[in-house]
């Protein structure tokens, strides 16, 4: 299937030749992605060519297509040059960078350039799908669990009962929906030279922003320090309170999504795991964050998903994040 996109892509761009067919070569690219990419150049060009999951929907693909083409066309993601017909691949920009580290962002100078870009993305228009809800993909490996017969952890019912809870709360806020990522770790950022694309936007569509918000600082290890300037320049003045606490009380929801995804995935079967496991078995989170990627990849999917829930449930137990949710119950808008 990689020869004929590439080949129609060619074609439409005017590039086709004996030549530019034979010399080239599929270079895979790895990262934990479940689609397949591959780097190939032609012409002293450089391009990605996205084959995506043959199990997911037309649906899910249309989604990711659309989001994918309005990223690149403000400017945020890689630009799309050509979608398959039957929209099994995409082919994109090669970005010549790296991915971000979080020591990247102790340079407030490259954090409030992050901030910008987000901004950006924020208050882009366009008309893009919805996306899904960290509550409706948390429920759903919920049912998932359900269905294989897994015993998780007595903490789930728990983050359960707190994710409802956080639900509404957003709910009687009624944050405006915007275009956002949705799974801003390090693996999706890439630092060229001068800026900073993002890629993989498999999750993402119209959503809450301070999902987007939460899950950068949560992912690159902001302190408070770092998390005020970063604030700071995303909304063009010091957050005020209410700002604060919907961030702190989004904080903990890309994680337990995470954990629970993870677990529900995992092969261990029919496992439980107890409060002890999650003391003694998981790796530290902030250990996590600073892993290199090909590290991450080899961890087992139990393990990551009992870090990602001992790390939600350390954010819980913080104090402001107490103050905030009560404050967000005190103060309706």
């Amino acid at each position: 299937m990689m020869h004929k996109v590439v080949s129609s892509f060619l074609q439409t761009m005017d590039l086709a030749s004996t030549t530019d067919l034979v010399e080239a070569t599929y270079v895979p690219i790895i990262n934990g992605s479940a689609a397949a990419l591959f780097r190939f150049d032609v012409k002293d060009r450089s391009y990605v060519l996205r084959i995506l999951p043959p199990q997911a929907s037309h649906i899910t693909r249309t989604h990711e297509v659309l989001l994918a083409q309005r990223a690149g066309e403000v400017g945020i993601g890689p630009k799309i040059h050509f979608v398959a017909p039957h929209l099994e691949a995409f082919i994109t920009d090669f970005i010549s960078g790296r991915t971000v580290n979080p020591l990247d962002f102790q340079n407030l100078s490259q954090l409030g350039q992050f901030a910008q870009l987000l901004q950006k993305l924020h208050s882009s228009p366009g008309k893009i799908p919805v996306a899904c809800s960290p509550f409706q993909r948390f429920h759903n490996f919920l049912a998932k669990s359900e269905q294989r017969g897994l015993i998780l952890s007595p903490k789930l019912s728990e983050v359960k009962r707190l994710m409802e809870e956080i639900e509404e709360i957003f709910r009687l806020h009624d944050i405006p929906l915007v275009p956002c990522h949705l799974d801003l770790h390090s693996e999706n950022i890439m630092l060229r030279e001068k800026d900073f694309v993002v890629v993989d936007w498999v999750n993402g569509g119209l959503s809450n922003p301070y999902f987007d918000l939460a899950t950068f600082a949560i992912f690159h290890g902001l302190n408070e320090f770092q998390t005020t300037a970063f604030l700071t320049t995303y909304f063009g003045q010091p957050p005020r309170e209410l700002e604060w606490s919907l961030f702190r009380v989004a904080q903990p929801l890309r994680l337990f999504v995470i954990a629970l995804g993870c677990l529900s995935m995992s092969s261990e079967g029919s496992t439980s795991y107890n409060d002890a496991s999650l003391d003694s078995e998981v790796i530290p989170f902030r250990d996590y964050i600073y892993m290199p990627a090909n590290e991450k990849l080899n961890l087992a999917l139990w393990k990551i998903g009992l870090m990602m829930l001992k790390a939600g449930l350390d954010q819980v137990d913080k104090k402001n994040f107490k103050n905030s949710l009560q404050y967000l119950h005190d103060n309706i808008i």
